[in-house]
């Protein structure tokens, strides 16, 4: 019980010092930022060279598939993907990440030769088992051998680097391993826009322009 007040308690002292803070003209501070999970979309190198430009502003960030709420002030900056904007908040489309299928080299040679995509072993994100997927094998594979219902995207990357199958990925991340190969002739198989929002109280605090700024300049989406 004192663990939770004292967590009810510094939320709201982050929040008002956060709302305090979004009325004053400085580039220094926290900026506590929620995005999705690594394996969607790999952000860490633009925080990289973000941090190097503005050395006087601190990260926080918080990834995951779930929705801190910002409207709380949970967070300053949440990197979102749908198809508009929650009420309250305010911020841009950053463009579509995308979705294909890949497969690593070493699993594809271990597969028999003049193989078809009834011979592969598939990995699903449990998240997108009764949607995204299973659609698309009801329309382009005849009973799908489902060999792994991992738990996180970066579960379903890893295994899929490791060899273990074929996987739903991020083209936006998938492009980064030189090992994964594209196929079914690099079908979408689904899209997302990324949204890059902050509450309307914030929206002219220094680091949290800055920031959005940055990230509107330099974040390269299909």
């Amino acid at each position: 019980k004192l663990y939770s007040n004292g967590q009810e308690i510094e939320a709201k002292v982050d929040k008002a010092l956060s709302q305090a803070e979004g009325h004053y003209d400085v580039i220094q501070g926290k900026l506590r930022i929620s995005q999705p999970e690594i394996g969607a979309i790999n952000i860490y190198p633009l925080y990289t060279e973000f941090r190097r430009q503005n050395p006087d502003i601190t990260l926080e960030i918080h990834s995951t598939m779930k929705a801190y709420n910002i409207n709380q002030q949970e967070v300053d900056i949440v990197l979102r993907f749908g198809e508009s904007p929650p009420d309250l908040l305010v911020g841009r489309c950053l463009g579509l990440v995308k979705s294909r299928i890949y497969a690593s080299k070493r699993y594809l040679q271990s597969l028999p030769k003049n193989y078809s995509s009834s011979d592969y072993d598939w990995i699903v994100w449990r998240r997108t088992a009764k949607s995204t997927a299973e659609k698309w094998f009801e329309k382009n594979v005849d009973n799908p051998r489902v060999v792994l219902r991992a738990e996180s995207i970066p579960d379903v990357m890893s295994a899929v680097l490791s060899g273990m199958g074929v996987a739903f990925l991020s083209s936006h991340e998938a492009r980064q391993h030189s090992n994964l190969v594209e196929l079914f002739d690099g079908v979408v198989v689904n899209e997302h826009k990324l949204w890059l929002l902050t509450h309307r109280d914030l929206r002219d605090s220094e680091r949290v322009k800055t920031f959005m700024r940055f990230m509107t300049e330099n974040l390269q989406l299909e």
